[in-house]
């Protein structure tokens, strides 16, 4: 029986708390400043996510605007990991792996700047007073989270050409996902959806980083005259009938 399912049978209130992912996000923290890690980085911004969705269930609007900060800090870096990594398998391509790490040290220098900043470790402080949460409280910021879905579901439906419609539906789903983590119910579904979307997603920042090391013009006129690839439109399509066939099982609030 889930959290929420067991809530009226319950004979006190059942909480939550975010002690060991607040740990884990100090240690990423020091990881990260300490070495080139990857893996660090990738789990920097993955607490951030959680605490910060935590945070919604608690109805707390104070650090949350701080993790999403770090966390976006950590974004250009880890995207840069993610390109890298793909590219190793690509030896021809030796000039555009060049561009690709010289970026990734540029972006890497950023990154450690904002783990030295004093809002860091402010952040990291404060975030030891953060609350338990009630799982009965958390169901209306719960039921909002998949309402948002929905909304995003929904507009990507109308207009699946415009990619920013599957980041968004990508961002959604994530926080949705989180929330059902810390409840500790099923998400399977919605991780299945998020592989699709992440392909997509690394398709479309790839090819934006190919423009760029062409020195293409990063501007609206020129997203206009270049066309998705073959590739681009074959994901985003595979990734709009995962939803159709996934949205109602994700969208289903426990009872």
């Amino acid at each position: 029986m889930s959290r929420m399912d067991s809530i009226s049978a319950a004979a006190g209130p059942q909480t939550v708390e975010c002690a060991a992912v607040r740990a884990a996000l100090r240690a990423h923290v020091e990881r990260a400043r300490s070495a080139e890690d990857p893996t660090a980085v990738h789990g920097l911004r993955v607490t951030c996510a959680r605490l910060e969705v935590f945070l919604r269930l608690a109805r707390w609007s104070v650090l949350r605007g701080d993790l999403r900060w770090l966390r976006r800090a950590a974004s250009s870096v880890r995207d840069l990991d993610v390109l890298l990594e793909g590219e190793s398998a690509a030896p021809a391509r030796t000039e555009f792996v060049d561009t690709l790490q010289r970026a990734r040290e540029s972006a890497r220098a950023e990154f450690r700047s904002t783990l030295e900043h004093e809002r860091c470790q402010a952040l990291l402080e404060a975030l030891e007073n953060t609350p338990q949460v009630s799982v009965r409280a958390a169901r209306p910021p719960f039921e909002r989270l998949v309402e948002r879905v929905r909304e995003r579901g929904e507009q990507l439906t109308h207009a699946p050409q415009e990619f920013e419609r599957f980041h968004a539906l990508r961002r959604a789903l994530r926080r949705l996902r989180y929330a059902r983590e810390w409840l500790e119910l099923d998400c399977a579904a919605i991780r299945a959806l998020q592989d699709e979307l992440g392909a997509l997603n690394d398709a479309l920042v790839l090819e934006a980083w190919v423009e760029r090391a062409r020195g293409a013009p990063p501007d609206a006129s020129h997203a206009a005259a270049s066309p998705p690839s073959d590739r681009v439109q074959s994901l985003s399509a595979a990734a709009l009938r995962a939803w159709r066939h996934a949205r109602r099982e994700i969208l289903e609030i426990p009872a």
